[in-house]
């Protein structure tokens, strides 16, 4: 692939919107009122240690979401559809960033329920993305 190409192809708009729905869907997953509360009991931390999150780490997150969702714009760049966009996207987080979960979670003995947990929010985020690219597909 081309990526310079491909760069100049991507769908710009696709990707902040793409890459605003992840950040706004983590929010809401890591929330209290969807996966929250077992996330932070799996992960072992406690509602003050999250409130002492730092603007830095913030802003990493954005950097990464948009970072994410620039990569999943050029690789599902032809998409055409909702349909095929969010599968194809959940499949892409699947087989990425879900295996590579698998593998650090079991190194680091971390608790299965936590890998359920973050794995899920992978592939929900990146089918929501691949749905913004399938909607905005040019």
């Amino acid at each position: 692939m081309d990526f310079s190409l491909a760069l100049e192809n991507l769908n710009w708009s696709a990707v902040v919107v793409a890459a605003v729905v992840s950040i706004l869907w983590g929010m809401l997953w890591y929330s209290p009122a969807v996966a929250g509360n077992e996330w932070m009991k799996a992960s072992g931390l406690k509602k003050k240690d999250l409130e002492s999150t730092n603007m830095t780490m913030m802003a990493v997150m954005v950097v990464m979401a948009f970072v994410s969702a620039t990569v999943l714009g050029l690789v599902l760049i032809g998409v055409k559809g909702v349909v095929d966009g969010m599968f194809d996207a959940a499949f892409i987080g699947s087989g990425i960033a879900v295996t590579t979960l698998v593998t650090m979670y079991g190194f680091g003995k971390r608790r299965k329920k936590l890998l359920v947990i973050d794995a899920l929010f992978v592939v929900t985020s990146y089918a929501m993305m691949g749905l913004v690219f399938g909607l905005l597909a040019s």
